[in-house]
């Protein structure tokens, strides 16, 4: 009975340890993300302007600066596949962004004096989007999306049939002569062959 109990005593300890080390590491990341944790956006103070698409689309590409220095969106964000090869991936896909969160949310997120998002806060904390900038990315995202969706399949699937025909190209055009060379010396072998056979 003594050692049941003595096992049973070992059980339950290991199992408050386990628990112990548990409630430690919850603690611990809730004190490094703590403000972020069931904090609302800010709202904006004032409504945004009615947004212009095609400038947030050359502010999100980078076509245009925005007005304080900030980077373009696509260095970092992906939206759909647009560009040559897509954005970047540092960020998020921002393809569904609008219709996730919606036009309120994201002028909350993108207007706040503080970046809620840690990646963004060094750029965009002393660099801001102006509210004209922010309207107008809101409306390439809102306009866009569905758009973004089917061009970034097609405009990769292009991509990679131009490469493929480059790739066949110029391995045609390298292999070329080395084909003829293997088939004539097959032909000149097969011909000494035959030659020497009809002498016998």
């Amino acid at each position: 009975m003594g050692v049941k109990s003595n096992i049973y005593e070992n059980h339950c300890c290991n199992n408050k340890g386990i628990i112990f080390l548990i409630l430690i590491l919850i603690t611990g990341m809730v004190m490094m993300l703590g403000p972020s944790i069931g904090e609302a956006a800010p709202t904006p103070k004032e409504p945004l302007p009615q947004g212009d698409a095609a400038i947030g689309r050359d502010l999100y590409v980078g076509a245009v600066s925005f007005r304080n220095g900030g980077g373009s969106c696509l260095a970092c964000h992906d939206a759909g596949g647009i560009g040559v090869l897509g954005g970047g991936v540092l960020g998020p896909d921002l393809t569904k962004v609008y219709n996730t969160y919606g036009e309120t949310a994201l002028g909350s997120v993108l207007t706040a004096p503080t970046s809620p998002f840690p990646t963004m806060k060094p750029i965009y904390d002393t660099q801001p989007l102006t509210k004209e900038e922010v309207a107008n990315l809101i409306a390439f995202f809102a306009a866009t999306v569905d758009e973004l969706s089917s061009q970034g399949g097609t405009q990769f699937a292009m991509f990679g049939l131009g490469g493929t025909l480059m790739l066949l190209i110029v391995s045609g055009l390298f292999w070329k002569g080395r084909l003829q060379n293997v088939r004539r010396s097959l032909i000149e072998q097969a011909t000494q062959k035959a030659n020497q056979q009809q002498i016998k």
